[in-house]
């Protein structure tokens, strides 16, 4: 098998259905695929060129995303679940891996961060949790009920057992 090569490379980067950022040695986004302008919904991917990365990350995301920064520049892949909303303001939750990429040295000289929109995923991740929820309190409530009922058969048991004594 023949090693991928720059036009391999670019094409890659060109045509992904992901969102890629090669992110320098300050932390700054230096470019973006098209793809990612669209899932970030960007007037033009311009817009946040030479901004910080991790920056854009919100509550736990913006800490998975500095931890898989430093690992990346230790010269290991790192991945990590985030919320980042779109520059639109909605809400997406994507899958991202940090690569570590490498000069002809071996140096590690930049990040490529890779995206895919999981939002759809955990949305559904969600409702599934909220419907569990639902059952599981659904399923407390009826055995409460079981158990009064249990108890008030009882109880019309121990009376008509009562009632049966005295009427002889």
């Amino acid at each position: 098998m023949s090693p991928l090569n720059a036009s391999h490379l670019h094409h890659l980067y060109a045509n992904s259905g992901d969102c890629i950022k090669v992110i320098d040695c300050d932390g700054r986004i230096r470019s973006l695929n098209d793809k990612g302008a669209d899932l970030l919904q960007l007037d033009d991917a311009r817009d946040i060129l030479g901004s910080v990365w991790v920056e854009f990350w919100k509550d736990e995301g913006r800490e998975a995303a500095e931890r898989a920064v430093l690992t990346a520049w230790k010269g290991e892949i790192a991945s990590f679940e985030g919320y980042c909303p779109t520059s639109k303001g909605e809400d997406r939750w994507w899958d991202v891996v940090v690569v570590p990429v490498r000069d002809k040295d071996g140096q590690v000289n930049e990040l490529m961060a890779i995206s895919r929109d999981i939002t759809e995923r955990k949305t559904a991740h969600h409702k599934l949790e909220a419907m569990n929820q639902a059952l599981v309190e659904k399923n407390r409530e009826l055995e409460n009920r079981q158990e009064e009922l249990s108890r008030a058969e009882n109880m019309l048991e121990r009376l008509l057992a009562h009632t049966e004594r005295h009427t002889r």
